[in-house]
């Protein structure tokens, strides 16, 4: 009837469909975040956006319950494909379309090429209900209940440009983005887990590991910005520090799992770009820190591009033990750069654009403050150590990633280039 053709950075409810398996009539898919794209028998492909609930219906018609789809009908035997809503159903006449449904069921419905027919189920007039015809570039929405189909007239070149992208990103080839123990993800370009990227005063960011469990906030900052020269790329969307000791990007009760007094396996990802020049000592990361700020069980560093190194520090603090650092050249001034940090034992490791920076270094520490109640990205708490530039993707993971996985993150990221 169906099958899941691929998915990129997937995250289920439930039973994981693998890629490649085949869907029977009625299977019913709950993707939490990520990217799946599902060729029916009759030639129909579906790329569908979590978070979303979606189940098949025949070889050439699903149900979307809520989320967003992108439907591709390119082959003879495809037309009349059709996805139904809790309160209507689009037909396709030959055509790629969008269809966007909220959790109440209310529905909106895109036309990227070709033509469809919208009709609404849920008005009452089951002999003659709601419908009209939409053309390449047009619009319409049906509200929770159904009834009267709303035109919405030509959809902007924007968004329709957003709906593109979606189809061409799970279509570029790569190993994926690891998910296994994956904690926290936050994009700029996707900052409400609907694909949809931060713009002007944004202040909350979703979790897309784990969309409503820590999510964060981004406190006193810019916002989110569009950076040009970077379309396509990570690096189009930034979450803008400004390094003024008070901006900082704060998640919702988190914390690295691993006991209370000593991280035994974490892997820190930043895409980032540091800006105006990191004074010495100056360039928080990433800090866990009980609710007097003193101490620190664990806080990454960016030393700055006043010191020689431009490396990257580890520490845990109390005690004052020594911190693990890496070799130097990890970032510079202006320039967008994937950093990652793994911790497996007492065994640290750094990378810089997928690729190992220098040495695998030692750092052993058991933290002995406070209980941890506040999780910062961008601050140190108690000291003047604020990052003062861009972060456009932020993973932490409850594990060591291989050296193979942070390379697969980046050229998934970065599409293979």
């Amino acid at each position: 009837m169906a099958q899941l053709v691929r998915t990129r950075d997937a995250e289920w409810e439930g039973e994981a469909p693998d890629p490649g398996e085949a869907l029977r009539e009625g299977r019913q898919l709950q993707l939490k975040s990520g990217l799946a794209q599902i060729l029916f028998r009759d030639g129909a492909s579906v790329i569908l956006e979590g978070p979303a609930v979606f189940s098949t219906a025949t070889t050439n018609s699903g149900r979307l319950v809520r989320g967003l789809l992108v439907a591709s009908c390119e082959t003879e035997r495809a037309r009349g494909f059709a996805i139904a809503t809790p309160h209507a159903r689009v037909e396709d006449i030959g055509t790629q379309f969008a269809v966007d449904v909220r959790e109440d069921g209310a529905a909106e419905f895109f036309v990227l090429s070709g033509q469809v027919v919208v009709t609404s189920t849920g008005g009452g007039d089951e002999q003659d209900p709601p419908r009209m015809q939409l053309s390449k570039g047009q619009g319409a929405s049906v509200a929770a209940g159904g009834g009267r189909i709303a035109s919405q007239g030509n959809i902007d070149l924007q968004r329709l440009a957003e709906y593109r992208k979606r189809v061409e990103r799970i279509s570029k080839p790569s190993a994926g983005i690891a998910t296994r123990g994956l904690s926290i993800h936050y994009r700029a370009d996707n900052v409400d887990g609907r694909g949809n990227p931060g713009t002007g005063t944004t202040t909350r960011l979703v979790n897309l590991a784990t969309p409503g469990k820590h999510d964060g906030t981004i406190v006193a900052g810019s916002g989110v910005t569009r950076n040009s020269g970077q379309a396509g790329t990570p690096y189009e969307y930034g979450i803008v520090l400004t390094g003024n000791d008070q901006t900082h990007i704060q998640a919702d009760t988190y914390q690295i799992a691993g006991g209370t007094n000593k991280v035994t396996g974490a892997t820190w990802e930043f895409w980032l770009r540091a800006d105006r020049g990191i004074k010495v000592n100056r360039g928080a990361l990433y800090g866990e820190f009980p609710a007097s700020n003193e101490h620190t069980r664990h806080y990454l560093r960016l030393d700055g591009i006043g010191s020689s190194t431009r490396a990257l520090r580890y520490d845990e603090f109390s005690p004052s033990g020594g911190s693990a650092t890496s070799d130097s050249q990890l970032h510079e001034t202006g320039v967008f750069t994937q950093i990652v940090v793994t911790k497996s034992g007492d065994r640290m490791a750094f990378y810089k654009n997928g690729v190992a920076a220098g040495a695998v270094k030692s750092h052993s520490e058991t933290y002995s403050g406070g209980a941890i109640v506040q999780t910062l990205f961008g601050k140190r708490a108690s000291q003047n150590e604020s990052f003062d530039g861009q972060f456009n993707i932020i993973r932490v993971y409850d594990r060591a990633l291989k050296p193979s996985e942070v390379k697969a993150n980046y050229q998934t990221e970065r599409g293979n280039e």
